[in-house]
């Protein structure tokens, strides 16, 4: 128990060293504890740094599409990522990006499950939630209000295999069909650890399609 101010001005100088190295050893016992509990990292050895190095976590995106997950009112907009690399990757997050920064969702009973991310091994894929497609739809730059969203690929033009099946879904006619699209750039970054407990950001750029002339289910709100 610490002493009060008044019991240390009326200590000798021998009994204030005696409490002065009685504090010192309590601390020094808690500091001990602590070091057991909570050991301090080791640093990489040679080998591992050859490792690491030969062989660097990479994560790649495979698509994004709209998918309906269980417990769910709507479709989410769903990123599909694939762990090219010979490594494990922690605690993946996948977030679209804008201008303040990382976008922000409405948790869901979807989404909460994946909140703390995911690990993906070696050569796997994984899918991943990301957006409730309504949500999304609000927050996408520039805005096209009555558009619909037809699709979202990493191509700046919107490619041939989707127009032709919006074509068709559209009942267009299908020599000559052209869908009139809107092409928004929508970045996408995804966050990882790596075994090594790394913390890597890896970024890139995903297009939104947005189409007034073939309808879908997914209508631009207004604002």
């Amino acid at each position: 128990m610490l002493p009060t101010k008044q019991q240390w001005t009326n200590y000798s100088l021998l009994e204030k060293w005696g409490a002065i190295s009685a504090l010192a050893t309590v601390l020094g016992l808690i500091f001990a504890v602590y070091v057991y509990l909570v050991p301090p990292a080791s640093p990489l050895s040679i080998s591992d740094k050859v490792m690491k190095d030969d062989n660097p976590t990479k994560l790649k995106i495979e698509k994004v599409e709209l998918k309906h997950w269980l417990g769910d009112s709507e479709p989410y907009v769903t990123v599909v990522i694939k762990n090219t690399s010979s490594r494990t990757a922690l605690r993946v997050i996948p977030s679209f990006v804008g201008e303040d920064g990382y976008w922000k969702f409405t948790p869901t009973k979807t989404s909460s499950l994946y909140a703390n991310g995911v690990a993906i091994e070696s050569q796997a894929v994984t899918e991943f939630p990301v957006a409730p497609v309504s949500e999304f739809l609000r927050k996408l730059q520039p805005r096209c209000p009555g558009c619909y969203l037809v699709a979202i690929d990493n191509d700046a033009n919107i490619p041939d295999h989707i127009q032709a099946t919006l074509c068709k879904q559209s009942e267009m006619v299908a020599e000559g069909c052209q869908v009139s699209s809107l092409s928004t750039p929508t970045p996408i970054t995804i966050r990882y650890k790596t075994i090594f407990d790394e913390k890597a950001e890896k970024f890139t750029s995903q297009f939104t399609y947005l189409s007034k002339n073939v309808p879908t289910s997914y209508l631009v709100p207004s604002r």
